[in-house]
């Protein structure tokens, strides 16, 4: 019940203690309470004033999170308290969201949807328009030894099943060795479809001494 009885039946002062629980809704309620055989009666006076429904002011979120990193959302209403909140992702209810906040972290592929939220107190309810959320990865791309390499579509992330193309310029005297991180190259060229953050690097190497004579020869019998 709203009431509670904390007298303790050894005092026997006379006095009977009981604690009741705030009414937050406009109506009086009444409750009983029986000492030495008598009944006697609670009367609790509701809110006074006007019940104010809830009513969203704002709302944001992350529309953008890095696969393995956090997303949040939150949202800020209006209503007479208290207000009671409920985060949902494609419409259904998110377990234990709860707050004006909703902080995701380890971001997953399936964390991706349409989020919202449904505010509600004893006047009524609503609910908030969507945030969709996309998961992306990151394409780190790096160099050792002299050389460069390009990435198309350059990018600061990418969404699940992007292909990008990466391709290798060596500087003069050097030769692509190999691609660490990735496979599937073709010489100088590297075709990947984006499913996990991926860290590539492209390995330059002096060319061999053998391949410069060979090289040198060909050269001289075309120019003969």
């Amino acid at each position: 019940p709203w009431y509670e009885n904390n007298s303790s039946p050894r005092t026997g002062d006379g006095v009977v203690k009981y604690q009741v629980a705030a009414n937050d809704g406009t109506e009086e309620r009444t409750g009983t309470i029986t000492v030495a055989g008598k009944t006697h009666t609670i009367t609790q006076a509701g809110l006074e004033g006007k019940i104010e429904s809830p009513l969203i002011t704002d709302l944001s979120g992350t529309e953008v999170a890095i696969s393995g990193q956090a997303a949040s959302f939150s949202v800020a209403a209006l209503g007479t308290a208290p207000l009671r909140y409920q985060w949902k992702r494609n419409g259904k209810s998110i377990a234990g969201a709860t707050s004006s906040t909703l902080e995701l972290t380890g971001v997953k592929e399936v964390d991706a949807g349409a989020y919202s939220v449904f505010v509600s107190n004893q006047a009524g309810s609503v609910e908030s328009d969507s945030i969709s959320l996309s998961v992306h990865y990151t394409l780190q791309v790096s160099v050792t030894g002299p050389g460069k390499v390009s990435v198309s579509p350059d990018q600061q992330s990418y969404a699940l099943g992007t292909k990008v193309t990466l391709r290798a310029t060596p500087d003069e005297g050097y030769m692509l060795g190999s691609w660490e991180g990735a496979t599937g190259g073709d010489g100088s060229s590297l075709s990947i479809t984006v499913n996990k953050n991926l860290n590539i690097t492209a390995d330059f190497v002096e060319v061999p001494e053998a391949i410069n004579r060979m090289s040198l020869a060909i050269l001289l019998r075309e120019t003969d």
